[in-house]
C-alpha cells in the first residue's frame, strides 16, 4: 500500500500539462510588485531549507508544498499572489529543491519535517502563523498542529492526501486509474521504468520532461494547460532524489491515520477541492467533517490541482480565509 501511495504522490509531482520550452526562471512565477526575499535556515540537525519570503513585513502564513520530495514551486506559483496580502513564506522541505540532498531514512522522518517548519517558524519570530499545506503539505500541516498547536492560528488544506491509509488511499488510487484510462497509466509506468534505470543526468531530465508531455494525470481539468513551472527545470540530482524523500517519509507514518490529530485541532480549518475534481468528493469531505472547526470549499470548474484551473479563485478563497472570514460557499459538510 504504502508502495503505491508513493508512486501516485510521485506522479503528482510531474502531474499537470506539458512543459513550456524553454522551462521559465524560478523567479518568473512571482506577480510583478511583490518583493521577493531568500536565504537558508538551519534545522535541528544542521540541515538547510532554502526558503523564499514574498510580500512586505512579518508573514503570517506559511506555505508546504506537497511531495513528499517536492519543491516550494509545487502549488508555490499558483498561491504566490496571496502574498499581495498576506506576506508569505515558502521553503523546499528536506531533500528537495535548493534545500540540502538528504537520503538518509533515519533523517527523513515526519518528525525531522516538523521540526524543520518549527525552525522555519522560529527563524521569524512568529508565535503564531496559518500554515496552507497542499497534498502532503496537509499531512505535515496537520502533524505540525499536534504538536505545537500554540504556534497555528488557522490551516488551509488544498486537495490534502487521504486522510487515512486504509481504506482511503486505495479508493484514491483506484479513482484516479480510472479517469486516467488503462493507455496513460500504462505509458506511465514505462516511462517511470526507464527513469529508474537511467544512467545519465541528461536521461534523468528528458524523462522528467516526457512524462509531464506524454502522460499528465488528469489532475487539471484542461490537460493541455500549462504550468508556470515544473520539477523539471531543477539539477537531475534533485529529480532522483524525489523517490528516497517519499520512501522514506511515507515509511516513517506507517499505516497513518490523521483523524484522532484532525480531530484535536481546535482552530478554524478550510478544506479546499475542486467540484470536477477526480479524487472521490467523500475523501476531502472527511477532512472538514473531522476538524471541529472544519468547512469544505468545492471550487467551481476545477479538478483536483484547483490552483491550475482556477488560480484566481483559490487566491480569493485563501485571502478571505487568512483574514478571518470563510469565503463563500464553504460549507459545514
Amino acid at each position: 500500500m504504502i508502495q503505491r501511495t508513493l508512486i501516485a504522490i510521485l506522479l503528482w509531482l510531474a502531474a499537470g500539462a506539458a512543459a513550456a520550452e524553454p522551462a521559465p526562471s524560478p523567479d518568473d512565477c512571482v506577480p510583478r510588485g511583490i518583493p521577493v526575499t531568500e536565504g537558508f535556515v538551519a534545522s535541528p540537525d544542521g540541515t538547510r531549507l532554502y526558503y523564499r519570503k514574498l510580500g512586505r513585513g512579518r508573514p503570517t502564513a506559511i506555505y508546504l508544498h506537497g511531495g513528499p520530495g517536492g519543491t516550494i514551486y509545487n502549488g508555490g506559483c499558483e498561491i504566490a499572489a496571496l502574498a499581495r496580502h498576506h506576506p508569505l513564506v515558502l521553503y523546499d522541505q528536506r531533500g528537495g529543491g535548493r534545500s540540502d540532498l538528504v537520503a538518509e531514512a533515519g533523517r527523513l522522518t515526519w518528525r525531522h519535517h516538523v521540526e524543520d517548519l518549527d525552525a522555519v517558524r522560529r527563524h521569524f519570530g512568529l508565535r503564531r502563523m496559518s500554515l496552507i499545506g497542499l497534498s502532503w503539505g496537509s499531512a505535515l500541516a496537520t502533524l505540525y498542529a499536534r504538536a505545537h498547536p500554540r504556534h497555528v492560528g488557522r490551516l488551509l488544506l488544498l486537495s490534502p492526501m487521504p486522510i487515512a491509509n486504509v481504506p482511503f488511499d486505495r479508493e484514491r488510487e483506484a479513482a484516479i486509474a480510472r479517469a486516467a484510462g488503462p493507455e496513460l497509466m500504462r505509458r506511465r509506468g514505462e516511462l517511470q521504468k526507464q527513469m529508474r534505470a537511467a544512467t545519465s543526468d541528461a536521461q534523468v531530465l528528458d524523462l522528467c520532461r516526457r512524462l509531464l508531455e506524454e502522460a499528465p494525470l488528469p489532475y487539471a481539468l484542461d490537460p493541455a494547460r500549462r504550468r508556470t513551472l515544473t520539477g523539471c527545470h531543477y539539477p537531475a540530482a534533485v529529480v532522483r532524489n524525489r523517490a528516497a524523500v517519499a520512501r522514506h517519509t511515507l515509511q516513517s507514518l506507517g499505516d497513518w491515520d490523521f483523524r484522532p490529530a484532525v480531530a484535536a485541532i481546535r482552530v478554524p480549518v478550510l478544506v479546499v477541492e475542486g467540484d470536477r475534481s477526480v479524487v472521490p468528493p467523500d475523501l476531502p469531505a472527511l477532512w472538514a467533517r473531522t476538524a471541529p472547526k472544519g468547512r469544505l470549499l468545492r471550487v467551481p470548474d476545477a479538478g483536483h490541482e484547483v490552483g491550475i484551473d482556477q488560480p484566481e479563485a483559490l487566491v480569493q478563497a485563501a485571502r478571505l480565509f487568512l483574514s478571518g472570514r470563510w469565503p463563500p460557499g464553504a460549507l459545514r459538510d
